[in-house]
């Protein structure tokens, strides 16, 4: 599992320490850490330089001789086969003994006979993009010598990766705040509680207090624990803020849309999963948990078509399974662009249920993961309130109905 030290930064004060010594010290109190990066330290060595001056490369008619300011009284001289590098145009610089991030150390060494001080960097190689045409243009405003990390407003992100065999019994470590509760006892340092009952307090007064739009119905003897449910209306599906972007990405997902990312963002931070759905997809008046009495076929999110049997839980509208319990939700349930009504749903199942579906299926997921641990049925309304407090922060205009 991945884990982010800048997002555990907004829990707890973590000292400046080496990397590899910070994950020594979580190995030695908690959990072994199998790996330790650092994110975005090449874009601390990476400045921006002007192309001044381009020549022919004498030994290939591909290449050229690219002349660039790195500060206003020094100049460098590369080695590029870029198409697109022009006189004045301003583009990401890589010194000599800069790391890429696709593994590339930056060494002197001769280009056909011609020694290339470094590199000027293409969108690909600076992990920005999977492909591009050239080197990156930057804007005319730039300056001259300034690094990417200011430039793009960065920062550096040290990611720890912990063993999951060695947090099979820590279900309260299966999200950043529960990690830095661990960090918090570490160091001695103070634990901050974001969430606390003046905090749930002022988004329960957000809630109307009226009659939901949708129930919730359980029926037999399902995996169901507990399930908080909520209705929000309003709601506009799009791009999420960079902030929460470049964090999920840190940790290994790809983003989606905001609505989607929220509901990854929470669980990665709170340790509990909880699923989103476009209301307007769901047929009738409630959302209905019960085990299955013969066999279905469900097409899971990651559109795999699934062969469910008796006794495995789902969650259903009037149509059949909307959600596989405490594993996917299903494809005709989830958020799309046009979705502007959506049901928060956060449960908890019966662990060795969620794991024998789980196993079963050959599909072990992030919210699997966490249910098989045995989560605490009182940090539902936790979870669910967070939920709502990125929803109305990232759609101001969205309301609880």
């Amino acid at each position: 599992m991945l884990i982010s030290i800048d997002w555990v930064k907004d829990f707890v004060n973590i000292p400046d320490m080496n990397p590899r010594e910070l994950g020594d010290k979580f190995t030695m109190s908690t959990a072994e850490v199998e790996e330790v990066n650092v994110i975005g330290a090449h874009l601390e060595k990476i400045t921006v330089a002007e192309v001044v001056e381009i020549e022919p490369h004498p030994n290939a008619d591909k290449l050229r001789l690219v002349t660039f300011k790195v500060t206003e009284n020094e100049k460098k001289k590369v080695v590029c086969g870029a198409p697109n590098v022009k006189v004045g145009m301003k583009t990401p610089y890589a010194p000599l003994g800069t790391t890429l991030p696709n593994g590339l150390l930056l060494e002197p060494k001769k280009i056909r006979g011609v020694v290339s001080e470094g590199m000027l960097c293409s969108e690909s190689e600076l992990g920005i993009s999977e492909e591009s045409a050239g080197i990156m243009e930057l804007d005319g405003g730039a300056v001259v010598g300034e690094t990417l990390l200011k430039l793009f407003n960065e920062s550096k992100d040290i990611l720890i990766d912990v063993d999951n065999k060695s947090l099979t019994h820590r279900p309260d470590l299966w999200g950043h705040y529960g990690i830095a509760r661990e960090f918090s006892a570490i160091f001695e340092n103070e634990f901050k509680v974001p969430y606390d009952e003046n905090w749930a307090d002022n988004l329960r007064k957000k809630c109307s207090g009226g009659t939901s739009p949708m129930g919730v119905e359980v029926r037999g003897e399902s995996a169901a624990v507990g399930y908080y449910g909520l209705s929000v209306d309003g709601v506009e599906v799009g791009e999420s803020p960079d902030w929460m972007k470049k964090r999920l990405l840190n940790v290994g997902l790809r983003p989606i849309n905001n609505i989607v990312d929220i509901s990854n963002y929470v669980m990665l931070e709170l340790g509990h999963p909880l699923h989103i759905f476009d209301r307007d997809r769901i047929k009738g008046p409630n959302v209905i948990i019960h085990p299955l009495e013969k066999e279905e076929t469900f097409v899971t999110l990651d559109e795999v078509e699934r062969k469910l049997i008796p006794g495995d839980t789902v969650i259903s509208d009037e149509t059949g399974p909307l959600v596989l319990a405490g594993i996917m939700g299903g494809l005709s349930s989830g958020v799309e662009e046009n979705t502007t009504k959506i049901f928060l749903e956060v449960a908890n199942w019966k662990p060795a249920k969620v794991r024998r579906t789980s196993t079963r299926l050959g599909l072990r997921t992030e919210s699997s993961q966490r249910y098989e641990k045995s989560l605490d049925s009182f940090l539902m309304e936790r979870t669910l309130l967070r939920t709502l407090d990125l929803v109305l922060e990232l759609c101001p205009k969205a309301k609880v109905v």
